[in-house]
């Protein structure tokens, strides 16, 4: 698929809207569009003023080049390439009821929308980063039933030239430079190291020569007589003695 400008893609989209508008009902009013949905992960969504709805139809989009019912699913229409699918509804005067809603492609080539039951026209960009791939238009009868699906058949591919490539943007100041990390906390004590083994005994030293006798001192001078010592006190008087037997009786006198 080759590249091609969003201001080309506009264009066509424009002149796909007058033929398909020109068969569909009408729509009344402005307000604002509903949140999208999907079966795959909605990357972004905006919401744009466009027809109030009234309701809303789960729109399926089912990008496979062959029937869904089919175990084995043929190429996609998407170009391989796809990073982003750009959502659009469009009700029956070309007003915006829906999106542009930004969606991750679906990895099972179906993708699930909800749509006000006012739009009648939904177009699909595909991108790779900020360059189109290729852009697809079906018609939508939102508000005949709350279930629309939309195979490939029903879908117009459109595809163009390349768009020329956009001036590189000015570079932007150098920002400030950030505060200083916090200091990071102290880290754990290291393990102590293991005792050193003991050193062995040295060996014991020679016996020193024994030392001379010292000469004997002399006698030392006899004391004087100390003085006598004080009289001690009378002990006490002892017990009486055991009364003595009694003596033999004397002969009679004459």
């Amino acid at each position: 698929m080759g590249f091609f400008s969003r201001k080309y893609f506009s264009m066509i989209c424009c002149a796909l809207l007058v033929a398909l508008l020109s068969g569909c009902g009408g729509g009344s009013g402005a307000g604002t569009s509903t949140s999208a949905s999907t079966s795959g992960s909605s990357i972004a969504s905006s919401t744009t003023t466009g027809s109030v709805a009234h309701g809303t139809t789960t729109v399926t989009l089912d990008f496979a080049t062959n029937s869904p019912s089919v175990a084995t699913r043929a190429a996609s229409v998407l170009p391989t390439a796809t990073q982003a699918l750009l959502v659009t509804g469009y009700d029956v005067f070309g007003n915006v009821v829906f999106g542009p809603a930004v969606y991750a492609p679906p990895s099972n080539d179906i993708l699930t929308v909800i749509v006000p039951n006012t739009t009648t026209v939904l177009s699909v960009l595909a991108r790779q980063g900020n360059q189109n791939l290729e852009g697809l238009v079906a018609k939508v009868n939102a508000a005949a039933s709350s279930q629309v699906t939309i195979a490939v058949a029903q879908m117009t591919v459109i595809t163009g030239p390349t768009g020329a490539t956009g001036s590189t943007g000015a570079t932007g100041a150098t920002g400030d430079t950030g505060a200083t990390g916090a200091i990071g906390v102290t880290g754990a004590t290291g393990s102590t190291g293991a005792i050193g083994a003991t050193g062995a005994t040295g060996s014991t030293g020679a016996i020193g020569a024994t030392g001379a006798t010292g000469s004997a001192g002399a006698t030392g001078a006899t004391g004087s007589t100390g003085a006598t010592g004080a009289i001690g006190a009378t002990g006490a008087t002892g017990s009486a003695g055991a009364t003595g037997a009694t003596g033999s009786t004397g002969a009679t006198g004459a």
